[in-house]
C-alpha cells in the first residue's frame, strides 16, 4: 500500500494514477520492479475505499502475485474516496 497526494506534493502513488481520468497509468503488460524483482501488470481496478476490505479478488492469495494499492485522489480535491488496485504477476522461471 502506498500514498498519493494533491496540492503540488508528490508521493509514490502519484506516479501510478491519472487523477483527472480516474485510471491507473500502468497498463496490462507493463513491468514493475519491486526490490529488484520484475512483475508484469495483469490489470487494475478502481475500488471505493468502503468496499476495499470486502473485495475478495484483492485479498486472495495467489502465488507470485503483487498487489499495489494507492489512493485515487479526486481532481476537485478533498479526501480520496477510492483506491486504485494494480495487480501484477511474477513470470515463471525459465529453464
Amino acid at each position: 500500500m502506498m500514498h498519493s497526494t494533491t496540492g503540488g506534493a508528490t508521493a509514490p502513488g502519484n506516479y501510478l494514477t491519472n487523477i483527472s481520468r480516474g485510471t491507473a497509468t500502468v497498463g496490462t503488460g507493463a513491468v514493475v520492479k519491486v526490490a529488484g524483482v520484475s512483475y508484469r501488470v495483469t490489470g487494475w481496478q478502481a475500488v471505493r475505499k468502503n468496499e476495499l476490505a470486502s473485495t475478495a479478488n484483492v485479498w486472495s492469495s495467489v502465488k507470485d502475485r503483487l498487489v499495489i494499492i494507492t489512493c485515487l485522489e479526486r481532481p476537485e480535491g478533498g479526501p480520496s474516496i477510492s483506491n486504485i488496485v494494480i495487480t501484477a504477476q511474477r513470470p515463471a522461471a525459465t529453464e
